[in-house]
């Protein structure tokens, strides 16, 4: 598994685990924006399927949510 990392507030850093991609087995990559909110996704760069866009009111939140639904298998 590979440790995908979120700023919450000033220095305060959480560590969440990312399962490999369900389909190819490649390693996922978090991708977050805060433009206007704290958008979040899960993504794998080599077959290129991701998650929903997870928009919510801080970073953590976003990364959490989608962390969550990359990581969910049927099979559990």
């Amino acid at each position: 598994m590979r440790t995908a990392r979120a700023i919450q507030g000033g220095d305060e850093m959480r560590e969440y685990e990312l399962k490999p991609c369900p389909f190819c087995g490649g390693e996922a990559k978090v991708r977050m924006s805060a433009f206007f909110s704290c958008d979040a996704k899960v993504l794998c760069p080599t077959c290129r399927i991701q998650t929903a866009t997870y928009k919510e009111s801080n970073m953590d939140n976003a990364v959490w949510f989608a962390v969550n639904a990359w990581n969910r298998r049927v099979t559990e």
